[in-house]
């Protein structure tokens, strides 16, 4: 778990830098859809506002028309002088972006045409004819024109209304009563190599006192049509003017086409002048008196959106806090892994000062007993050893070796404790046969187990089973478990050493059927603080230290202790270490 934890802490900082990234790349993200919907709605917004303008102006366009038409209507005829005077006073050619000009066609029954002809000539146009010529129900001939000069007197006669595409308009015009817009046109006023698409706008006049109230009566009522010719490209930039957007491209479409056919006007191309692939579209359908025209704008971009001001530089906002974190993550580790190791040195420092504690409580009370006994007996013997009789000096002698020698057991287990707590004990690990090792023990100590009559019923196998330990202190466990296991056992007794080998350990179990514990005493086995001396079934001392020896040497060999035992029925204590791997 501490490596696990450990392993997490040190990934701290990738991790930390990796969410930055995932939430750099989020927002920047996010900041690129809200850049690309604020530039397609500004877009939106510059589009409609040329929509706007473009309808507007053919609304006045619409006005002017329908204010000429009224001054003829109002009047039996116009003389061409008075035409011209009242277009100068309308200033319909000053005010009207991209008109060619501002004409009346009058309407000619079959029957007045040759008079009509004669009437014009005898003004001063001696060549005058309805052009085209042929026979037909209607004519029709353009009278009036303002400018009456340059590309426009080639309009003068023409007959508008042999020609597919003007005929429908003006047929429209009459029957509706309203300003109507013509298909896609060559104008009349067309001379060179760039001709331009056209368009001409049609109003009705109608003869005075007449009823106009179905199509039928409108078109009896008839009496001719004012018009303007428009050059597409004339009109649409008169009407812009210098606010279009260089980077902005405008085509229109008539009937809401988009084929090459139906293109009345195509701003200048700016994908040829600017290398990009990066642009957003918008089509608008522009209604104008039941004529559609389809206007596409397409915006281009020099870059793309992600490489705009605004999101480069949440880009490196978001950057730079993500570095800032992973800086803190990098702190924080540092000042985590300083404050482990204080608190594995206060651990240390904890212990030893237990360790030192536990030393000091040991020969302030384990060692009282035995020299107590010692002085006293050392006192007598100084006092009354000429009243003593020899067997009483020998008994004296005898309680004076024994306590000389419990101490300097306890002194020496002490010492050998405080070695292996402070790291300075000898050890060797090398590779154990721990059959061979059990076999040895058990032979060294069937002479002492003969003396209370106790049998020592080894099980162990013949095969070898290797561990990786230092020999030494195996030994100096092994010997104390039955030592122990003898101490406590009853005259005439048994103790089974037990060896074998479970999955990948070996284990060493020494079990009697002597004394046992209580479970009091079976908690406080391993704590040197709460050292008790047991006298053994024969009077036998201890230290106390033994098996605190034996769990601080098991557990130095990577191996583990377990203790079972009841109270009147015995002990047994097992040992089990990882099995030798090569």
């Amino acid at each position: 778990m501490k490596n696990h934890n450990k392993y997490r802490i040190h990934f701290l900082p990738f991790l930390v830098f990796s969410i930055g990234i995932i939430v750099t790349f989020i927002i920047t993200f996010l900041a690129y859809k809200d850049l690309k919907l604020i530039k397609k709605q500004a877009f939106e917004n510059i589009c409609q506002e040329y929509e706007n303008k473009i309808s507007s102006q053919l609304k006045a366009n619409e006005q002017v028309l329908y204010s000429s038409a009224a001054f003829i209507a109002a009047s039996d005829s116009i003389s061409r002088s008075e035409w011209k005077i009242f277009q100068s006073i309308n200033k319909s050619l000053t005010e009207l972006p991209g008109i060619q000009g501002i004409g009346y066609i009058i309407r000619i029954h079959p029957e007045s045409l040759a008079d009509f002809e004669q009437r014009i000539r005898n003004e001063g146009f001696p060549d005058f004819r309805v052009q085209p010529e042929g026979n037909r129900e209607i004519y029709t001939s353009v009278l009036f024109i303002e400018p009456f000069s340059g590309r426009n007197l080639n309009a003068f006669g023409f007959d508008g209304y042999t020609e597919p595409v003007r005929n429908n308009a003006m047929k429209m015009a009459c029957e509706y009563d309203m300003v109507t817009l013509s298909d896609k046109v060559t104008l009349k006023q067309e001379t060179d190599s760039l001709v331009q698409p056209g368009t001409i706008m049609f109003a009705p006049v109608y003869k005075k006192e007449m009823p106009i109230e179905t199509a039928h009566e409108r078109c009896s009522a008839l009496k001719g049509w004012v018009f303007c010719p428009f050059r597409m490209n004339e009109l649409i930039s008169g009407i812009l003017g210098d606010q279009k957007d260089p980077y902005l491209d405008l085509k229109i479409f008539e009937n809401n086409l988009q084929n090459q056919e139906q293109l009345l006007f195509k701003s200048t191309d700016v994908s040829e002048t600017i290398e990009t692939p990066y642009s957003i579209s918008h089509n608008i359908p522009m209604i104008f008196n039941q004529k559609t025209w389809n206007l596409r704008f397409t915006k281009y971009q020099p870059l793309p959106l992600y490489y705009s001001s605004r999101v480069l530089t949440v880009f490196i906002t978001c950057v730079i806090i993500s570095l800032l974190a992973v800086l803190l993550a990098v702190s924080w580790m540092k000042m985590h892994q300083k404050s482990n190791k204080i608190s594995v040195l206060n651990k240390e420092l904890e212990k030893t000062n237990l360790s030192k504690d536990r030393f000091i409580s040991v020969l302030a009370h384990d060692l009282r007993s035995p020299l107590n006994t010692l002085l006293g007996f050392t006192e007598l013997l100084k006092e009354k050893t000429d009243q003593l009789e020899p067997a009483e000096l020998k008994s004296f002698t005898r309680y004076v070796d024994d306590s000389a020698r419990n101490i300097f057991r306890l002194l020496d287990d002490l010492l050998t404790w405080a070695k292996i707590d402070s790291g300075k004990f000898p050890f060797n690990s090398e590779k154990t046969d721990v059959p061979e090792l059990c076999r040895n023990i058990v032979n060294d100590y069937t002479l002492i187990a003969a003396r209370k009559n106790i049998s020592l019923n080894p099980e162990i196998p013949a095969e070898p089973l290797y561990i990786n330990a230092d020999i030494m202190t195996l030994k100096t466990v092994l010997r104390n478990l039955i030592d122990n296991a003898i101490k406590f056992s009853f005259e005439g007794g048994r103790i089974d050493i037990l060896t074998e080998k479970k999955q990948s350990h070996i284990s060493i179990s020494v079990k009697d059927y002597g004394t046992g514990m209580a479970p009091e005493v079976k908690s406080k086995l391993f704590d040197i603080s709460t050292i008790t001396t047991v006298t053994g079934t024969s009077g036998e001392k201890g230290t106390g230290m033994g098996l605190i020896l034996c769990a601080d040497l098991v557990k130095k060999n990577n191996g583990e202790i377990l203790v079972d035992s009841i109270a009147g029925s015995g002990t047994t204590i097992k040992i089990t270490f990882p099995e030798f791997n090569l």
